[in-house]
């Protein structure tokens, strides 16, 4: 029996090696064919990728990294420009969106790249865009028009490449937008270059004219309304005022919305101004339902606001001094319609001019501009309380540069506070005239008893 049971075990385990060595042997037989394959793999790659094309994929790759930290390093360069720009140092400004330029305009990417590197020649080409408006807005005259003239041919290539992308999704459609309004505003910024530093120039208006063609052609109705307004401004300088109307008025209607909630926080939305007992001291906190508050959160910048109250006015008063306009494609424009238009104007600039005095209660043109909008609706006694408060901030202001003169200041600073003082006297005496014209009401005649 023992043998017997010697037996057996030896069979057991004599069974159990045998196994363990079959398990062993197809192990090995795997991975032999598992070195097979990766031998037939690595024949192939390097059947089908040569060393000096994989030396150039290595090369192409490293040039793109290379690119790519380029446009990094320039897009730090320009952060830290508007750093300076907001702390008045435009000259260190200039420097770093010089610098960034150069950087990236040392290198640039092939003509023949696939759709991933197009998208990266695109950013590269806006970001250069970028730092050329950024420079053309620290410079003026002819060094401005350069810059402008660089962003905008940057621009065009940049919307070239991104309309050729084949597999067009909502992200690179939204960036075509965005492109397309840059390069409008790139338009508007030359024809203003035209209006002011470079009217002079020669063939300066049918320039102007060009650009901001170009600019419409791109013009947005959703976007910022800087070409509809630049195109009103040249009209009016044109002396074709009815045709700036309508310009004028697609200008404001786009941003109409945001201004008259703005102007309701300080009392001169259109509710208050149909009031008979308004109290213009009385600028009364309210809030804003959604859709206002994002429209209002859009507005164009102050200055921007400024300039559309002032054209705004300026057509007001040429529709209420030409008793024979047309509407521009020789039409004659009845009383009536030539009325509703001026009141329209002169309510629209009034909501403009409010939604400045939001922003910034300060500005003395503001209250400056109010006034002459009042007058022009025959509101004596609102315009002469704004009229009144522009007359005070400039009778502090001059006081102030007064006292500044008596402390000793240097002959360059001199020169400059004298002139200031003299643009603060015209000023003064151009608001007492205004004054002087408004005729006496009950309610001024018992102010003055």
């Amino acid at each position: 029996q023992q043998q017997q049971q010697q037996h057996i075990r030896t069979n057991s385990i004599t069974s159990t090696v045998s196994m363990n060595s079959t398990v062993a042997e197809q192990q090995q037989q795997h991975l032999q064919q598992h070195q097979q394959q990766h031998h037939i793999r690595t024949n192939s790659i390097s059947s089908t990728v040569s060393e000096p094309q994989l030396q150039q994929q290595q090369q192409q790759q490293q040039t793109t990294d290379l690119l790519e930290d380029k446009l990094m390093l320039s897009k730090i360069l320009s952060k830290m420009g508007e750093i300076k720009v907001s702390l008045g140092d435009q000259n260190a400004s200039s420097l770093d969106f010089s610098e960034a330029i150069q950087l990236l305009s040392s290198s640039s990417y092939d003509d023949d790249v696939n759709g991933r590197d197009v998208i990266q020649k695109a950013q590269w080409k806006e970001a250069r865009a970028n730092l050329y408006l950024y420079l053309g807005q620290l410079c003026c005259g002819k060094d401005a028009l350069q810059n402008f003239s660089n962003a905008i041919t940057d621009l065009k290539e940049c919307l070239n490449l991104l309309q050729n992308i084949p597999s067009n999704t909502e992200q690179q459609q939204k960036e075509l937008i965005e492109t397309q309004r840059q390069l409008c505003g790139a338009y508007c910024s030359v024809a203003e270059l035209y209006l002011t530093d470079l009217c002079y120039e020669e063939n300066a208006e049918s320039e102007c004219e060009n650009v901001l063609k170009l600019a419409l052609q791109l013009d947005d109705p959703k976007s910022t309304p800087d070409s509809v307004q630049a195109m009103a401004n040249l009209r009016l300088c044109q002396n074709r005022n009815m045709e700036a109307i309508p310009y004028i008025l697609d200008s404001y209607s786009r941003i109409q919305v945001g201004c008259e909630a703005m102007a309701d926080l300080v009392g001169l939305g259109r509710e208050n101004n149909e009031e008979k007992d308004v109290d213009h001291d009385d600028n009364i906190a309210k809030e804003m339902n959604e859709g206002a508050l994002k429209a209002a959160n859009t507005l164009p910048g102050f200055e921007f606001r400024c300039q559309t109250a002032k054209i705004l006015l300026e057509c007001a008063l040429y529709l209420d001094q030409n008793d024979t306009t047309s509407n521009g494609q020789g039409e004659e424009l009845s009383i009536e319609k030539r009325t509703e238009q001026r009141i329209y104007c002169i309510e629209a600039a009034i909501q403009t001019l409010g939604s400045l005095m939001a922003e910034n209660d300060e500005v003395i043109e503001t209250w400056y501009l109010l006034g002459c909008a009042f007058q022009s609706k025959s509101d004596h006694d609102a315009s002469k309380h704004y009229y009144e408060n522009a007359l005070q901030m400039l009778l502090k202001t001059k006081e102030g540069l007064q006292q500044e003169s008596n402390c000793g200041i240097d002959e360059d600073m001199a020169d400059s506070s004298e002139s200031t003082m003299e643009d603060i006297t015209q000023k003064i005496e151009e608001v007492q005239k205004k004054l002087a014209e408004i005729p006496q009401t009950e309610s001024t005649e018992m102010e003055e008893d």
